[in-house]
């Protein structure tokens, strides 16, 4: 008689590699919002700007994060890790942004010469190479947001560790004292650590005014520690 077919269990790594994919696609559709939400404010909610609204914003976090952390070796190295996610970004638009910057210059010189088709073919033009710009400069100041919440992953993974060595131990003391099965709190909590780490990216990423990023680290970190430690607590304790 043939066997029926089982379904594969997800291991681990899976798991994991699942997770880092759906992390990385987060950020780049994050990064895609931030500019859309960026544009949005500068017709409505700000001024319009050649960039210096995002170096204020990003001079404000730093400040308190270095007021936060109380550490200038963690500010430092966050400057450092920024700074060189800004020479890779550089390297690879570095061309594009001098060309565009070439052309809008051009565009105003001889845009007064020109009939009035011409001249209106230019001016769209000119508004998306602005447009363009200034999408660069969020990108390059993103950078600091970005470095910001690399460095703050340590914390998160080191709670979420704290959170498994936590539960695994109450699963043992659950295990040998008889206590009940359940698994609709493992379901609930093992869902929700990807949403609470797609919360954690996108909340950086696209939150358009000043925020304290320390607290960010701080609220996701506890929260994902705590999910990962009912899930590990909540599984089946006979496996």
């Amino acid at each position: 008689m043939p066997k029926p077919h089982s379904q594969p269990t997800p291991n681990l790594f899976t798991s994991t590699v699942g997770l880092g994919l759906k992390v990385l696609s987060t950020l780049v559709f994050a990064t895609l919002i931030s500019i859309v939400v960026e544009f949005v404010g500068m017709d409505h909610l700000w001024s319009q700007h050649e960039g210096s609204r995002l170096r204020d914003r990003t001079e404000v976090e730093r400040r308190l994060l270095e007021a936060q952390a109380g550490s200038s070796h963690l500010v430092s190295y966050v400057d450092g890790l920024s700074q060189q996610y800004r020479e890779w970004l550089a390297t690879a638009v570095g061309p594009f942004e001098v060309w565009l910057t070439r052309v809008r210059q051009s565009e105003k010189q001889h845009s007064e010469s020109v009939s009035p088709l011409n001249h209106s073919v230019r001016t769209v033009g000119r508004a998306l190479a602005d447009r363009t710009l200034v999408a660069l400069e969020f990108l390059n100041e993103l950078t600091y947001r970005i470095a910001a919440m690399t460095v703050g992953s340590i914390p998160l993974l080191i709670l979420s560790a704290v959170g498994l060595v936590d539960g695994l131990v109450k699963r043992e003391v659950r295990r040998w004292s008889g206590g009940r099965e359940s698994s609709w709190f493992y379901n609930a909590a093992r869902r929700l650590v990807g949403p609470c780490t797609i919360g954690f990216v996108a909340t950086l990423i696209v939150w358009p005014w000043t925020l304290s990023i320390a607290w960010v680290v701080a609220v996701f970190s506890g929260c994902i520690g705590v999910l990962v430690s009912i899930a590990a607590y909540r599984f089946k304790k006979y496996l």
